[in-house]
């Protein structure tokens, strides 16, 4: 993964400038959205990985388009697992900015090939353009189906273009940027990058897995004719193009006859008129290139064409050398992965994938190495600790029942039974179902005037009443869940999720059915503010 990078003295890096259990190396790209870095994680024994590190831009961190359709790629990136696609191993927070962890590629983007193509005069094999198509067809079918069974609705691309392609000097081709990507109907926006638009994706109108096939039939176009199918003066020119799907055929001398068919009907108008769908053009292009190569003396497989072409455009050159001081933000570091023996002091490890985008630092754990018992013991001290002081003041009241004065001690003459249940049970007997735990010290006997059915404590305050405003209950989980409270209507399908309630102690019930898990917890709620609530449902 190459880029020409850019020459500004705040984004030269330094060996050892650290984003967390991240290094950064050196600046691969910068784009409106993000920014690539390259870096390396280094492991016990000398050993490394190279990756790159995809970073929100300062001045669109604070825009909460682009940290949703930031989140939203997240989401989708870390569920794939295909070989046509790049893998993206961990999400973070850096501070107020997030990040995303991919896998390193060793090569150049389509788009940076196809610049150098005029220069170099060096047009590709058109047996070199199929393959770069039936890869990536496998990367789009892979997730049209696969996130289509899951969801009900294939997940659109919507940004299918040469940048967005990534080809390795081995001659792999994988598909990136999953920003835009979408499986809700949003009539009447229009995103993606206009060069490559389908005509329903320029006119705002519905999407579905056809769209994509247009965007790779004009990836194809390009490959092949050697400039783009859209030649507007500006935006709005090209957009209008792009309406019209006014594509030119292809010159007989810039591909065969079955290559031409195939992006012609790839690239029409009408959605009923193209391929069904990426795995049918797929089928398409790899009879072509089955019977392209049959047809020629030498039978070199196409990935190996790809990597020899490449290799040509970009030939072998030293690493450049980077000087100054790496941008790196300042604060907390939380990401997804959790390696449990790691320094909190430069990655902090966040409790949930959601947890990055909510208010406040995530919990640390403290360090344990050196101490007697590991933390799993210390609820249970706690609770020996509760027993003892109780043991004690139950031995200091009866001896000052003994010596306090006759008179005095006549109130306190009654004697319960020795089969009497205890006065904890008597009081949770009398409780609502759903209503909240008892705390630890809600053991003692309530007073004189104590009612069975006692409202919460909250509602005896002077300004209790149902005119109080309601509270706000920011909820996030690892992993996701759906949220349940005891007693009323409220929930959330999917967390990270934002309740508005009254004042009141609540019991939520944290629920993920596709990991059999699940966990309950009480809150209460105050009138007028926020309460940020992160649950781990894997931990105790």
């Amino acid at each position: 993964m190459r880029g020409k990078g850019w020459r500004d003295p705040l984004y030269h890096p330094r060996v050892g400038q650290m984003l967390g259990r991240y290094e950064l190396v050196r600046p691969l790209a910068r784009g409106g959205m993000a920014e690539l870095f390259l870096a390396r994680r280094r492991g016990p024994g000398g050993v490394e990985k190279r990756v790159v590190v995809k970073r929100v831009r300062r001045e669109r961190a604070t825009d909460p388009r682009f940290i949703e359709m930031f989140v939203r790629e997240a989401r989708l990136s870390m569920s794939f697992a295909h070989k046509n696609i790049v893998p993206v191993f961990d999400f973070g927070r850096a501070g107020d900015e997030l990040f995303l962890v991919m896998e390193f590629v060793d090569g150049v983007d389509l788009a940076a090939v196809l610049a150098k193509v005029p220069e170099a005069s060096a047009a590709p094999d058109p047996l070199v353009a199929a393959f770069i198509g039936e890869e990536a067809c496998q990367a789009l079918a892979y997730v049209h189906e696969a996130v289509g069974l899951a969801t009900g609705s294939a997940v659109i691309h919507r940004d299918v273009s040469p940048a967005n392609v990534l080809l390795s000097y081995s001659g792999e081709v994988k598909l990136l940027d999953f920003g835009l990507a979408t499986s809700e109907t949003e009539i009447g926006r229009v995103r993606g990058t206009p060069n490559y638009m389908a005509p329903e994706q320029a006119r705002g109108e519905p999407l579905d897995p056809r769209t994509d096939v247009f965007a790779l039939g004009l990836v194809l176009w390009e490959m092949l004719a050697g400039r783009r199918a859209y030649q507007g003066a500006g935006q709005a020119e090209v957009l209008a193009q792009a309406r019209r799907a006014e594509v030119p055929p292809l010159a007989e001398d810039r591909a065969p006859a079955p290559l031409r068919q195939i992006v012609e009907r790839a690239t029409k108008a009408d959605p009923a008129a193209r391929f069904a769908d990426a795995r049918a053009m797929q089928v398409a292009l790899d009879g072509f290139l089955v019977d392209a190569r049959a047809a020629r003396e030498r039978r070199t497989p196409a990935h190996q064409l790809l990597a020899d072409w490449l290799r040509g455009l970009f030939p072998p050159s030293e690493p450049a050398r980077a000087s100054g001081p790496v941008a790196v933000p300042a604060g907390p570091v939380a990401t997804f992965l959790d390696d449990g023996e790691e320094e909190v002091a430069q990655a902090r490890t966040a409790r949930s994938l959601a947890a990055t985008m909510g208010e406040g630092e995530p919990a640390v754990v403290p360090e344990t190495r050196g101490l007697p018992e590991t933390r799993a013991g210390e609820p249970r001290r706690r609770w020996l600790a509760v027993v003892a002081f109780l043991a004690v003041l139950g031995v200091a009241g009866a001896g000052v029942a003994i010596l306090w004065p006759r008179e005095r001690t006549t109130t306190a003459a009654a004697v319960i039974p020795a089969d009497a249940a205890p006065v904890r049970a008597t009081i949770a007997d009398a409780r609502p179902p759903d209503a909240a735990p008892l705390a630890p010290d809600a053991a003692t006997p309530p007073a004189a005037d104590a009612r069975p059915h006692a409202t919460p404590h909250h509602a005896s305050r002077p300004d209790a009443g149902p005119s109080l405003a309601p509270g706000t209950l920011q909820l996030s989980s690892t992993p996701w869940a759906t949220v349940r409270i005891a007693g009323r209507r409220e929930s959330c399908k999917e967390t990270p999720c934002t309740l508005r309630l009254p004042p009141g102690t609540y019991r939520i019930r944290f629920e993920n059915p596709l990991a059999h898990l699940d966990k309950e917890t009480v809150v209460t709620v105050e009138s007028g503010r926020t309460i940020t609530v992160r649950e781990s449902l894997t931990r105790p």
